[in-house]
């Protein structure tokens, strides 16, 4: 992409890794902006998502206001000709955008499909239960993502599969 186009990323950091691999790319010559985010602060958004029905564990986590603030500063000092996000967590953030700017969300994995997968065999009772909790809860949210955005972007069929049936089955009634 960067041969022809400007390419910014903007990545949240949570680790020392993070901005190393943030620096690992500026050596390379692209243009990244990273946020720092407290793990601290991100489990406690979590920890309060325990309580919803609707918020998936790790949309709260990653969910930023700090990194939505810095997005949309940027999107009002430069023109962007369309946002990729990447992941349901990276949709956490970024999603008011959409209402004002073209949007690609990568999807990558259904989430929820994962999710159901460790519901039955994940390798504890711990993440299995976890996992059927968060199964709904993903579920939704994703079915919420998938009604308000045009262009995704998954890595398998299988995957495209599950989230199309997951749109299909959240249609209003005709």
């Amino acid at each position: 992409l960067r041969r022809e186009h400007e390419v910014t990323v903007l990545a949240q950091a949570w680790l020392e890794q993070d901005l190393a691999d943030a620096e690992a790319l500026r050596y390379q010559g692209h243009e990244v902006i990273t946020v720092c985010e407290s793990r601290l602060r991100a489990a406690a958004r979590s920890g309060n998502a325990l309580f919803s029905t609707t918020l998936p564990l790790q949309v709260a986590y990653a969910r930023s206001q700090r990194f939505l603030q810095v997005a949309q500063k940027l999107c009002t000092e430069r023109h962007f000709d369309i946002a990729h996000v990447e992941h349901l967590r990276g949709m956490a953030s970024i999603e008011p955008l959409a209402q004002t700017h073209p949007l690609v969300w990568d999807a990558v994995d259904c989430i929820s499909l994962l999710a159901q997968q460790a519901a039955t065999a994940g390798p504890s009772v711990a993440v299995r239960t976890i996992a059927s909790l968060e199964q709904h809860r993903t579920q939704r949210y994703e079915a919420s993502v998938l009604a308000r955005h045009i262009h995704i972007i998954t890595a398998s069929e299988r995957d495209r599969s599950a989230l199309l049936n997951l749109y299909r089955s959240n249609l209003p009634p005709t």
